[in-house]
């Protein structure tokens, strides 16, 4: 037990990583901490059985996280992670009641792909549809999307606010 305790440098080492970056990917972990791919695995192993660490894992990655992260938050972070939900939840941030098309336009994604992305957020509850002849789409939890943004990627709140600003100052 101590042997994978918090006064172990490497646990400690991941554990700071990841406080760092929450939902970073194993990867991103290995390459950020320097550890060897068996050393990490076996420490990844322990620690969650050990419950210093929880993973979120999807058929192709996994996202790790400290035990006491919301689990709302836990999709948001791994969906601000990817790109085109990324620029679609800080779109909607900045603009609520947004059309499709205008988020389309926006990402400059094919309208497949906004389309898939719309959908996987929206039954995730991250963003809600409105529905009508042209629906429209409102972030569920706009506070917890801006302070989850502004957690992990601090730059993108003040482009935001910007923007935002920008808006108003031609009223």
């Amino acid at each position: 037990m101590v042997k994978y305790g918090i006064y172990n440098p490497k646990v400690k080492k991941i554990l700071m990583i990841i406080t760092s970056n929450p939902g970073i990917c194993y990867k991103e972990l290995q390459e950020t901490s320097s550890i060897p791919n068996g050393t990490l695995s076996h420490y990844i192993s322990k620690m969650v059985d050990d419950s210093k660490i929880i993973v979120k894992r999807s058929p192709r990655r996994s996202w790790f996280f400290l035990p006491e992260t919301n689990p709302f938050e836990i999709n948001l972070i791994i969906n601000l992670r990817k790109e085109t939900s990324k620029d679609i939840l800080t779109y909607l941030l900045a603009n609520p009641l947004s059309g499709f098309s205008e988020i389309q336009k926006y990402t400059k994604k094919a309208p497949a792909t906004v389309s898939l992305t719309m959908t996987h957020l929206v039954e995730l509850e991250l963003v809600t549809r409105i529905p009508g002849t042209r629906p429209k789409y409102v972030l569920a939890n706009k506070d917890l999307t801006f302070s989850t943004i502004k957690r992990i990627e601090p730059d993108t709140t003040d482009k935001i606010k910007e923007r935002f600003a920008d808006t108003f100052s031609y009223l």
